[in-house]
């Protein structure tokens, strides 16, 4: 019992560190797509914003999944504006992050987005 300390005590010190790592290979089948390839809605993966998930990156799979049921799957880098945003009809934001918390990590966080995007975004989702 002793030595199964031991190891644990050696071994479990690896796990913490480890990395998330995304199955950018993964592409599942789908049966009966919702569209044809490329005639589904446009959805923006947002990438202007520090974001961890990428539409190549760590959102790859997901990519995949929806451009497999037909969706249009596009980066949008930048900021969010109406005229580009009323290009698409999903817009995914995941783990946005201020620029001031890229390499350290300020509390409170602040916004990712600026006054001006917040209210184009609301815009953009009252206006359907």
């Amino acid at each position: 019992m002793k030595a199964f300390y031991i190891l644990a005590l050696i071994t479990l010190p690896g796990f913490l560190f480890a990395q998330q790592v995304a199955d950018t290979t993964y592409n599942p089948s789908i049966q009966n797509p919702q569209y044809k390839t490329g005639q589904g809605s446009v959805v923006f993966i947002d990438e202007g914003h520090h974001n961890f998930h990428t539409k190549e990156g760590r959102y790859k799979a997901f990519s995949n999944l929806l451009e497999r049921d037909g969706y249009q799957v596009l980066r949008y880098s930048g900021l969010f504006n109406l005229k580009e945003l009323s290009k698409g009809k999903i817009l995914v934001i995941a783990n946005a992050l201020n620029a001031l918390n890229v390499e350290n990590w300020y509390v409170p966080n602040p916004s990712a987005f600026t006054p001006a995007e917040i209210e184009v975004v609301r815009q953009w989702v009252k206006s359907g």
